[in-house]
């Protein structure tokens, strides 16, 4: 009897660990308070802020594939419905409670960024994931 109770204890407290996403999932910080996070309905990783509660908003609603950053921007290029699109975070725009018309831009394809990279002087090396 005390065998079976120790083995229901295992296994409510293994139950609960796995529940846990932030536990397990894929963090990558990119920079302040940006991470990468494992989005498990997209599949990747997609972009988050992270509150000064500790609560990470999704900044970017896409599978990003690479990204890039500087003091300004944090720029993802993502997988969508297998073409790259890519995605602008103007960072001094974004908060807590920031909705996406303020702080986000795109998507844009690869040539409008392109013509987009050349005006603003946007010259931010992008790391794979």
């Amino acid at each position: 009897m005390r065998t079976f109770i120790y083995a229901i204890m295992v296994c409510a407290t293994s139950t609960y660990c796995l529940s846990c996403g932030d536990m397990l999932n894929k963090k990558i910080k990119i920079s302040g308070n940006y991470y990468l996070l494992e989005n498990e309905f997209r599949g990747g990783l997609s972009v988050y802020f992270r509150s000064s509660e500790g609560d990470f908003v999704e900044r970017i609603p896409a599978r990003v594939v690479e990204y890039g950053f500087d003091d300004n921007f944090i720029i993802a290029k993502c997988s969508v419905d297998d073409t790259i699109k890519i995605y602008i975070i103007d960072r001094k725009k974004d908060s807590h409670f920031a909705e996406p018309v303020d702080y986000l831009t795109g998507p844009f394809n690869i040539s409008q960024y392109d013509s987009m990279d050349h005006s603003r002087n946007l010259r931010i090396k992008f790391n794979k994931i």
